[in-house]
């Protein structure tokens, strides 16, 4: 079945403490663009860091084994892929390819995606999941509560964290007058007004204020003006 999603161009992301050496040899193996480096036996994991360069930069994590490690996190390295997360060894945990051409997009993780440590700041799984979807071009899904209103307010914005721009998308059941969203950074200052908008619609926002001058890093929220939507955050990294 992955094969299929392969030959298909779609994405896949596959992990496990054990999965290239399981998988080497095999056929779905080369899909993946990896070299077996070994069984990581050697040095356990203590913590993770992106590799420059790559969408997994800067982020910098620890890992849940610590001294207490197994001592059996694969090593991959890169034949056509690349390593995009490294151990503090400097060993390949996660491997990414762009595929033959283009033509699909896949990942491999030894390490266990809920085993990350969050740290402060951007280092978290969070903002590592957001740079995953980036890189496989999947948009993450929001499941609805049961039974929410269906007057209810939607805005939400994606990717977030995010870098050069990121989509604000939004939904007002009952129409409002002269609907506005303002934009504020983190001491309450108001960077960004968006007006005269629709009941449904998009909003780019690529980190610039008023003036059109780029805002600082870190954490901005939004709200509309005159409704009850609630105050939504987000993360400007540049």
């Amino acid at each position: 079945m992955i094969i299929d999603f392969i030959t298909e161009g779609k994405s896949v992301y596959i992990e496990g403490t054990d999965v290239a050496s399981g998988l080497q040899g095999t056929s779905l193996f080369s899909y993946f663009g990896n070299t077996f480096n070994g069984e990581g036996d050697d040095m356990n994991v203590q913590d993770l860091a992106g590799v420059p360069g790559t969408f997994a930069d800067p982020i910098v994590v620890d890992y849940q084994y610590f001294s207490e490690s197994d001592y059996g996190v694969d090593e991959l390295g890169a034949a056509s892929a690349g390593i995009c997360i490294q151990s503090q060894d400097t060993k390949g945990r996660v491997t990414y390819w762009d595929g033959p051409d283009g033509t699909y997009r896949a990942m491999m993780s030894s390490i266990l995606f809920g085993s990350i440590i969050d740290g402060s700041g951007i280092n978290n799984k969070a903002f590592l999941l957001s740079r995953y979807y980036s890189f496989l071009k999947i948009l993450p899904v929001s499941v609805d509560p049961p039974n929410s209103p269906s007057n209810e307010i939607v805005l939400k914005n994606y990717p977030n964290p995010f870098s050069a721009s990121t989509l604000i998308s939004y939904s007002i059941p009952t129409y409002h007058n002269n609907i506005s969203l303002e934009i504020f950074d983190i001491k309450g200052r108001k960077v960004k007004e968006f007006s005269s908008l629709q009941q449904d619609g998009t909003i780019i926002w690529d980190g610039s204020d008023h003036f059109g001058n780029k805002v600082s890093n870190g954490i901005y929220f939004y709200k509309f003006q005159g409704t009850d939507s609630g105050v939504h955050k987000m993360i400007y990294i540049k």
